[in-house]
């Protein structure tokens, strides 16, 4: 059964291969990718600034970010930088345990770049998932990571991605309705001479063609 489920998906997959020359994607945890995807139809628009340093009041890079369900398994994302830099991206995902919860997932990013694939799984508990999976960067990154709902309105992550260029990292989300929301991320690298540094962003998500 699970052979032929993720035989059904070789067509989705080579869909990802396609989208590294046309199309978008990078929704994530933490610091890591995130092997779920956008809803169905769902749209999410990012408004970033993340440090150089590890001083509240150090330069800042200013980022936009849309992300878009494209079906209830292709997500495709568009990245700017607002100096004119961009990246594109796409991802995959299929269920391959309904039981057990756990989803497959393949994506790409940097498609006009220097394209990066990446893949995991995904397992999902009462009121926590657990991401596990590896990144073509770098010859090669493993990450892992945890993410839990209190409540509602707020959500916790954190990741560790492995490698001299790799990094932990933790993320909180306050959710202020089901529209808007508010983030605050740090990051750790594992290179002890790189600085700490932190990432503030806000959010914005709504379902386009909703009956």
């Amino acid at each position: 059964m699970l052979c032929s489920t993720l035989a059904r998906g070789l067509a989705p997959i080579a869909l990802i291969s396609f989208a590294a020359l046309a199309f978008p994607q990078y929704s994530g945890l933490a610091g890591a990718p995130s092997v779920k995807t956008q809803k169905h139809n769902e749209l999410k628009i990012q408004f970033r600034q993340t440090s150089l340093d590890s001083e509240l009041d150090s330069r800042y890079v200013k980022n936009l970010q849309l992300l878009y369900g494209l079906t209830k398994d292709i997500e495709i994302s568009f990245d700017n930088d607002l100096d004119g830099n961009s990246r594109f991206g796409a991802k995959y995902n299929i269920v391959i345990d309904e039981a057990q919860k756990i989803k497959f997932g393949i994506g790409a990013q940097d498609l006009f770049d220097d394209p990066e694939l990446y893949m995991g799984v995904v397992k999902d508990f009462d009121d926590f998932e657990v991401h596990a999976g590896f990144i073509d960067k770098s010859k090669g990154q493993a990450f892992i990571g945890y993410r839990r709902w209190f409540g509602e309105d707020l959500r916790l992550t954190v990741d560790h991605t492995t490698g001299p260029s790799g990094r932990s990292a933790g993320r909180i989300d306050y959710f202020f309705d089901k529209h808007w929301s508010l983030d605050v991320r740090v990051y750790f690298p594992n290179n002890d001479s790189a600085p700490r540094t932190q990432r503030f962003g806000v959010a914005y998500q709504t379902f386009l063609n909703k009956k």
